[in-house]
């Protein structure tokens, strides 16, 4: 499981919003076409920029020029002059020895969630979602065959998996994950399905692609997914699509608990209703 520990929080609230870094860069990447000669130079220079930005994380906060090269898979003529560039515009700062990046690089996830109504428009609605359920609520967008968790309100209940804001997690084990797939043509859920990545987390984890497929077509038809402790031990989750036209995305989210608290069987019984009223919210927002 990668996790990205670069975050912005924009409100002060139980229900943090923040943005992943790497998931604004990969948007910055596919929103532009590059021409030809000196501007498709440039932009191959902006976007490796970019990729040295994102080899930051928690655990590699500072460093050298020769640590940037390996990890960006590049010389370390390209990865200095990449560095000097970044220090030069106010995104990374050298001591002399290692560098590392700036609060400048916050534009980066401004400029995204500034963009995306939907995920400004959660935070409420998850909030509502934890105070009728008495359960922690989360949404994520689908990025690839990885999920990103994007905003929640979490409760007090002690669980180990990572859910910050920008983490990630496979989209094939995850009860939002599998409901986003669920949204999905079936050429896109095969090939997230039986990609290498789909690789056991916990000791219930399903991984058999059959039984995956018959999992989501499961998704649906009763439209919502139920995970029982398959991204940890005695975590379970329920998650539903959104289905916003408006947004171009797919978007899921979910209710969890722990199995000290209820069994699996018991959370629909618990939070479905709750659960369809705030999808249906998001669903009509605009």
């Amino acid at each position: 499981m990668r996790t990205y520990d670069h975050r912005v929080s924009l409100v002060n609230t139980g229900c943090d919003l923040l943005i992943s870094y790497e998931h604004a860069i990969r948007d910055l990447r596919m929103d532009i076409t590059a021409p030809d000669g000196r501007d498709k130079e440039q932009l191959s220079s902006f976007i490796r920029g970019l990729a040295v930005i994102e080899i930051f994380s928690e655990r590699r906060r500072r460093l050298s020029i020769t640590e940037v090269a390996e990890a960006a898979s590049t010389t370390k003529a390209t990865a200095r002059r990449i560095l000097r560039s970044l220090v030069a515009s106010g995104y990374a700062d050298f001591d002399g020895h290692t560098f590392s990046l700036t609060p400048r690089v916050l534009r980066l996830g401004y400029a995204y969630l500034s963009s995306q109504t939907i995920i400004q428009l959660a935070e409420p609605v998850l909030r509502e979602l934890r105070s009728k359920s008495g359960l922690s609520a989360t949404m994520s967008v689908l990025d690839g065959e990885e999920i990103v968790i994007v905003a929640r309100a979490p409760t007090n209940q002690l669980l180990t998996i990572r859910s910050d804001i920008g983490s990630r997690l496979p989209a094939f084990c995850t009860s939002m994950g599998r409901a986003m797939l669920s949204s999905l043509p079936d050429a896109e859920i095969e090939r997230i399905i039986r990609s290498e990545r789909t690789k056991p987390l916990a000791p219930k984890t399903e991984t058999d692609p059959k039984l995956l497929t018959e999992i989501v077509k499961e998704i649906q038809r009763r439209g919502y997914s139920l995970v029982d402790q398959e991204i940890e031990r005695g975590l379970i989750s329920m998650a539903m699509p959104v289905r916003n036209a408006r947004v171009g995305r797919c978007y899921a989210v979910c209710v969890s608990a722990h199995t000290s608290q209820m069994n699996a069987k018991d959370l629909p019984k618990k939070a479905l209703n709750y659960l369809r009223e705030a999808v249906r919210t998001l669903d009509t927002a605009s």
